[in-house]
């Protein structure tokens, strides 16, 4: 079985931003990140020999700024 994992960070806009992250984007611009997963079974199925289960999510971001 095989699975990969993808994190996507986004800006407020839901553009991905480039890496690598700086300090300065981070603060400025991240405001989520996008979690994907991908699962190949462990037998290919009968009916479906190509199926991946997938599945995303996207996670909001609050900076809390403590001075």
């Amino acid at each position: 079985r095989s699975a990969a994992l993808s994190l996507e960070y986004l800006d407020r806009s839901g553009n991905q931003l480039a890496l690598p992250l700086t300090d300065q984007v981070i603060m400025e611009n991240l405001a989520a990140v996008r979690i994907s997963v991908t699962v190949q079974p462990k037998q290919p199925l009968r009916y479906a020999p190509g199926y991946l289960a997938q599945t995303s999510r996207t996670v909001a971001l609050v900076v809390l700024l403590m001075r």
